[in-house]
Parts: C-alpha cells; sequence; structure tokens
C-alpha cells in the first residue's frame, strides 16, 4: 500500500469519521435538551407533548462508543493491526447508530393524525381512524394500521402516552373502541409476538447449556485411554531448579538449561501412582519428557529416566486430570441439567400459557397488558375523577 493511500486511509478517514461523530453529538445533545423541556412542560399540565423518542440512554452510549473507538482510530492509527482495526471501526459504526437513532427514529402525534419517522429519516403518515387494533404493555406498544405495524419498544420515552391519546381519538371518530391486537406466531409457538426470536433465542441456549455444561463435562469423565497425543514432542533434559505455583501442591514448574520455558508437570495432587519428590528430580539426571508446547510453558504428558524407566506414563496424566476435575464436572453437569429443563420448558410454556401459574410464566416473558391506571401513573396523565 502506497504512503499516501495510507494516510488517506489511516488519518484523512478516521478524521472525517470524528469531525461527523462531533456534529452528531451536538446535534443529539441539542435535542435532548428540546425534548427534556418539552416533556417537563406536558407532564406539568398533563398534556401529551405529542412526541415519542428513543430515551437518552442511546445517545450516552453511543457517545461514548464513538468517542473512545474513533480517538483510538486516530490515535494509534499506525500500530493497529487489520482484525483490532476492523473490530475498532464497527463499534465506532455502531456508536453513531445508536446517536442516528436518537436524532431520527420518532413518532409525532396531534389532533389530526401521527407521523412515525424511521432510523433513515422515512416519513409515513397515518389518521386515527386507520388503526385496526392495537395492545399497550409493560415493555412495548403496537399500534396496526392496516398491513403496517407500528412498533415502540421500552426505550421509547411517551409510548403510553401515545396510545392513551391515539385511543381516544380513534374512539372520538369511529365512536367505538380499537380491538385489542393479539400477535400471532406459526403452530409450536402459537400466541408468541416474536416467534422465530424466541424460538431461535431459547434453541440456542438449550443447545449451549447442553454443550457446555453437560456433554463437555462427561467428556472429561470418560476413562484415559493412555493414548499420546499427536502434538506431543520427546525432549531429553536435565532439571535444574522447581517452584511451586500452587500452594496445594497441584502444580509444578521445572526450570531446564536451554530451554526459555518451564516444564510444567501438571495436576499432581490427583495421581494414583507414587511421583518421586521434586527435588529428587533436580541435578544432572537426564530425563526423557513427551510433553506439548505452549506459548509460556512445556506441559508435560509423562518422564522416563535415564535407564528407560517410566516414571510417571501419559495414563498416569489423564487420571491425574480427570480425578482433579471430577468434582467441578459434577456440579457443571447438574447445572446443566437444569438450565436445559428451564429453557426446554420455555417452549410448551408460550405454546399453552394457561396451563401454567402466573409466576411460572414470569420467568419466560412478562407481555402484561396494562391497565388505564397503570397507563396513567407512568406517563403522569390526570386521574380520573370519581362520581360522588
Amino acid at each position: 500500500m502506497s504512503d499516501s493511500l495510507s494516510f488517506v486511509l489511516f488519518t484523512i478517514v478516521p478524521a472525517i469519521q470524528l469531525v461527523v461523530f462531533g456534529v452528531l453529538v451536538y446535534r443529539g445533545f441539542a435535542l435532548r435538551g428540546e425534548r427534556a423541556e418539552r416533556t417537563a412542560r406536558a407532564k406539568a399540565s398533563f398534556i401529551p407533548d405529542g412526541l415519542v423518542y428513543l430515551d437518552p440512554i442511546a445517545l450516552y452510549a453511543g457517545t461514548a462508543a464513538g468517542g473512545v473507538f474513533g480517538t483510538i482510530l486516530l490515535v494509534f492509527r499506525d500500530s493497529l493491526e487489520l482484525w483490532p482495526r476492523i473490530g475498532f471501526e464497527i463499534f465506532f459504526l455502531a456508536g453513531l447508530l445508536l446517536i442516528i437513532a436518537y436524532c431520527s427514529d420518532m413518532l409525532v402525534y396531534d389532533e389530526s393524525g401521527f407521523e412515525k419517522r424511521t432510523l433513515l429519516g422515512k416519513k409515513t403518515k397515518y389518521s386515527y381512524d386507520l388503526i385496526t387494533a392495537a395492545r399497550c404493555c409493560d415493555t412495548y406498544v403496537v399500534v396496526v394500521c392496516g398491513k403496517n405495524k407500528i412498533k415502540l419498544d421500552r426505550l421509547m420515552i411517551g409510548r403510553s402516552a401515545f396510545f392513551l391519546y391515539a385511543c381516544k381519538q380513534h374512539k372520538r371518530i369511529m365512536k367505538r373502541g380499537i380491538p385489542l391486537w393479539k400477535p400471532s406466531g406459526f403452530s409450536p409457538l402459537a400466541g408468541v409476538e416474536t416467534p422465530w426470536l424466541f424460538f431461535i433465542v431459547y434453541s440456542f441456549l438449550f443447545v449451549l447449556s447442553v454443550l457446555v455444561f453437560i456433554i463437555l463435562p462427561i467428556t472429561v469423565l470418560v476413562p484415559a485411554d493412555g493414548i499420546t497425543p499427536p502434538d506431543a514432542q520427546t525432549i531429553s533434559t536435565s532439571f535444574s531448579s522447581y517452584e511451586r505455583t500452587k500452594a496445594d501442591g497441584g502444580t509444578f514448574r521445572f526450570f531446564a538449561s536451554g530451554y526459555d520455558k518451564p516444564f510444567c508437570l501438571m495436576w499432581l495432587s490427583g495421581f494414583e501412582v507414587p511421583v518421586p519428590d521434586p527435588e529428587e528430580l533436580c541435578g544432572t539426571d537426564v530425563f526423557t519428557v513427551v510433553c506439548h508446547e505452549t506459548a509460556k510453558y512445556y506441559s508435560i504428558y509423562s518422564f522416563s529416566s535415564s535407564d528407560g524407566a517410566e516414571m510417571v506414563s501419559v495414563l498416569d496424566s489423564q487420571k491425574a486430570y480427570k480425578n482433579d476435575q471430577r468434582f467441578a464436572c459434577i456440579l457443571l453437569i447438574i447445572a446443566g441439567v437444569i438450565c436445559s429443563v428451564f429453557f426446554a420448558f420455555a417452549f410448551p410454556v408460550r405454546r399453552r400459557p394457561e396451563r401454567y401459574p402466573v409466576w411460572f410464566r414470569r420467568w419466560y416473558y412478562k407481555d402484561r397488558v396494562l391497565s388505564w391506571t397503570a397507563l396513567e401513573k407512568m406517563e403522569m396523565l390526570p386521574p380520573k375523577r370519581r362520581k360522588r
């Protein structure tokens, strides 16, 4: 890559990105101040402010991510490798998207109708008589206008006030209330709002719990076969000194002249056969060591004395490792069974929720339709006056 191209890609582009980032941050915080004042006035007068917008936490998160990773890309432009640079660029762009979403993604409404604006700035206007169904829960609001479904999740401020206002305007125009929107799904998960997402998430968690907490520990508990691993290498050397790396004597590091890495005999506490005293292994005696080289040390599988007598075999090392990990593996298997059963129950609970108590269903989802009183409390709307 030429110097001019490198200068453009690694200096000019990050600088332009930071300038764009600064402009967006300035615009975002200016909007945040305007929206805060508008919301405060609306709550004081008990009149809806006519705006639904993203929570400022998106602005804060985008500012933090864009500022940190954009600065790293510019300051460390000469020392970053390709993959870290790509990763930092992705996080920087994600921060920009959060700021853009805060500025662009909103819903504006008044007496004549409401207008939904998307992340890309697309505007779609609706009138209240076009609403065919709606639903307001503690985590989201859904308004259906024909084939279009407008969803406002829990990060959207003012969603419940808009829902109440839309219901009032629809009833004023149509002389009847809005039908309750009921989520539809495919047959195994009927009644789920986002069935495919629900199925993918809980299936992934179920498979992950089975693999990590059940199958992997079981492979550790399988009896040792004593076969030397294919990545092993044989080294003849003598040990000059050693050190203990665990207080219980579980691991010893032996140092040999001519090697910059120590030789580690792991899981010494789990050996079923008598192992020589580590001090006796240090001296002029030459040992034949079968080991695996890692980045920091040589992991010993077996070693023999100079006369060919095997002092520690591969089978002994494998048994020691399995004995040392047995209790932890049993705990992991128990935890895996509990987790997998919990995730597996998600499907019948979603399929037939009426068969299970409310407290049990709440472990999996909280799709509670809010009452009018709860909405008034959330949005500080004027309470209904009781007739005397």
